[in-house]
């Protein structure tokens, strides 16, 4: 009986990831160097103002811009925060902390899918 070749390893995986990419899944594997790197790497770099330099800036800010333009709308999620606009949408995982700063209205709407979990048998919860 002849023997059926194989197909390689590589050739196998990329078939797997073609696969999974259908489903948006991705091997970790694959994006772990993306996602945790031998060294630290950010577009952020470091700025430094000085007061002295910032304050002719500032104080023509104030007369130009009214109190009401600059009203504060900050959403903090897991510590990082977001300035954001009128009629912005945020979409928060339940389990992250939200704090929520404005002096506007604004509509904060909360879903829980717990009910959903309860019905499969899948809700966990840790107490204590």
């Amino acid at each position: 009986m002849a023997s059926v070749p194989q197909p390689s390893i590589a050739g196998a995986r990329q078939d797997l990831y073609r696969r999974m990419d259908r489903n948006n899944l991705a091997p970790l594997w694959e994006v772990l160097h993306n996602l945790i790197p031998s060294e630290p790497s950010t577009p952020c770099k470091p700025a430094l103002w000085k007061y002295r330099e910032a304050r002719p800036y500032l104080m023509e800010a104030g007369k130009l811009i009214s109190a009401r333009e600059a009203i504060r709308r900050v959403l903090t999620i897991a510590g990082e925060s977001f300035a954001f606009e009128p009629r912005d949408t945020f979409v928060v995982p339940s389990w992250m902390p939200v704090e929520l700063e404005t002096k506007d209205d604004a509509v904060l709407f909360s879903f829980s899918d717990r009910p959903g979990q309860e019905a499969m048998g899948l809700w966990r919860e840790k107490r204590g």
